[in-house]
């Protein structure tokens, strides 16, 4: 499923935020509350392919899909879905 561009967006540098971020996880989520006034949330789908299970994770910010990702287990789909939205909301972050 292609997903739309996101309107949110962010010019911030990894300067510029508070913390110690450790993955995609952490650092979107303070980038969220500092810029969005929120906190992101996940929301998964598991899907299969013939015997291949796997899943899909949307990273919702203020109601908004942030960023999609997949992976066979919902731990690796909501890391590549925070991942993408970080390049799509503040790209001078990652």
């Amino acid at each position: 499923m292609q997903m739309k561009e996101s309107s949110l967006k962010s010019s911030r540098s990894l300067a510029s935020m508070n913390g110690d971020f450790n993955d995609e996880v952490s650092l979107l989520t303070q980038l969220a509350i500092q810029d969005f006034q929120c906190k992101p949330t996940v929301d998964y789908q598991e899907y299969s392919i013939g015997k291949k299970k796997g899943f899909e994770a949307r990273v919702l910010i203020n109601d908004e899909t942030a960023g999609q990702g997949h992976g066979p287990n919902k731990d690796e789909a909501k890391r590549e879905a925070h991942r993408r939205a970080l390049q799509q909301i503040a790209p001078l972050l990652y």
